[in-house]
């Protein structure tokens, strides 16, 4: 931890090491970092690795508080490591987020044992949806941390979300075994079954590992690994056990938007193959969403809240959202996707939906062995996985469908994975006739 040696105290060293582990492990035991800075308010490691986690919350409230560690730490920063991550925190907490990306993976080059760092960066690129530059931040800590099985379980999520499978099968499977209460390496392998169209392999292996999802894990990781074996129980056409993980453990902390991001994308995958968890599902989740409809923080966060106001068919609350929305940058894509849920709820246009999505970039290759493909593959700057973004694929479907283009629906079904039970549900759409103009 050299980069550290010239600023922080043995004692300062030691629980930045500590929360460099909960970090990656996911663990809330990661928020210690914020009482620590309360003890030792003038501790300039302190006021950056707080500030930094802080930057990460998911409300605008709480970014707020981001302001007074930034402060604090551009005050004492007195090395370059420290005045070039404070630099790179800064244009975070000011939006410019490439800008920020940059900065950091410059400073990452010159201290590759900040894996702090390391992983903040990796999650701006990942909000960006640019996995090349995320993939090429791992590969700078993976020199250090490359032994480190939490470490690995990050890598291998960045080696999966470039197309290198069974790179990152491989090494997930080491990182798990080597420790196995890490969520992350289940998470990454959850992703790889996915993505190769082993649903069955991953249905078996999620189902294995949740008894390891425990309160010491953050929420999100803790939800969104439930949503992931939900999608399987969808893919193998078990949809009750898919509505009975929803209520008891992805729906959890419903103030949480990154619960509501779950939430919301399980709802709709459910939705599109024509189950729906309860009446009031759909209008729980908004109501609890509403408080953040204007905070406009991730592209991708905001694709989820305009699919619930679409299924809703919120009109009016769909033109207020949009308003306030930027227009610049990757929110330009953003709206390009409302227009397509627009389409289609609001207009019941199935067929100018299509249009829509071909407008913005269809992958229509007929090679079903590409590594890693996402149909609607124009949309990959909104952020997100290539597994979350698959509920965009299935729409696509349902829209091609729902319309009746046939040739289109089985063209795309030729490229989908593992998913026999949704496209069974396809064709007796297109088959019963249920197509909209």
């Amino acid at each position: 931890m050299t980069f550290l040696d010239s600023c922080a105290t043995e004692e300062e060293k030691a629980n930045i090491e500590l929360l460099q582990d909960n970090l990656l492990g996911m663990k809330k035991s990661m928020g210690d970092i914020f009482d620590l800075r309360k003890e030792h308010p003038d501790s300039l490691v302190y006021n950056i690795h707080a500030a930094g986690l802080q930057l990460f919350s998911e409300t605008p409230k709480d970014l707020e508080k981001v302001e007074d560690m930034l402060e604090k730490a551009e005050s004492l920063a007195s090395t370059p490591w420290s005045k070039g991550v404070v630099e790179g925190f800064r244009l975070l907490q000011q939006g410019k987020d490439e800008e920020a990306g940059a900065k950091l993976t410059e400073i990452i080059k010159e201290n590759k044992w900040d894996v702090f760092t390391c992983r903040l960066c990796m999650d701006i690129y990942f909000n960006m949806g640019m996995q090349k530059e995320m993939m090429a931040t791992a590969d700078l800590a993976w020199e250090v941390y490359s032994e480190h099985p939490l470490f690995q379980s990050a890598y291998a999520f960045c080696l999966e979300q470039v197309g290198r499978l069974d790179e990152a099968e491989e090494l997930a499977k080491i990182a798990v075994t080597t420790r196995q209460d890490n969520p992350w390496g289940h998470h990454c392998l959850a992703h790889v079954y996915e993505t190769t169209g082993r649903v069955k392999d991953g249905l078996a292996y999620m189902e294995s590992a949740k008894h390891l999802w425990d309160d010491t894990i953050i929420d999100f990781i803790n939800s969104h690994n439930y949503w992931h074996l939900a999608l399987f129980y969808v893919a193998v056409g078990r949809d009750s056990e898919a509505v009975e993980l929803f209520k008891e453990y992805v729906w959890n902390t419903k103030e949480s938007p990154g619960i509501q991001l779950n939430a919301i994308s399980l709802l709709w995958r459910l939705s599109l193959r024509g189950v729906e968890v309860s009446d009031d599902a759909w209008e729980e989740v908004l109501n609890y969403a509403r408080p953040h409809l204007r905070s406009h923080l991730q592209t991708f966060q905001d694709l989820h809240y305009s699919i619930c106001l679409a299924v809703c068919k919120d009109e009016e609350e769909m033109k207020e959202f949009e308003a306030t929305m930027p227009s610049e940058g990757r929110w330009s894509l953003l709206r390009k996707a409302n227009e397509i849920l627009k389409a289609f709820y609001f207009e019941n246009n199935a067929k100018k939906a299509v249009q829509l999505f071909e407008d913005v970039g269809i992958d229509q290759g007929e090679d079903a062995q590409t590594q890693v493909s996402n149909l609607a593959h124009g949309f990959i700057g909104l952020g997100g996985s290539n597994a979350q973004r698959g509920m965009l694929d299935h729409f696509l479907l349902v829209c091609s469908a729902s319309c009746c283009n046939e040739k289109l629906m089985k063209r795309l079904c030729s490229r989908l994975r593992g998913q026999e039970s949704f496209k069974a549900y396809l064709q007796q759409k297109l088959y019963r006739g249920l197509c909209l103009v």
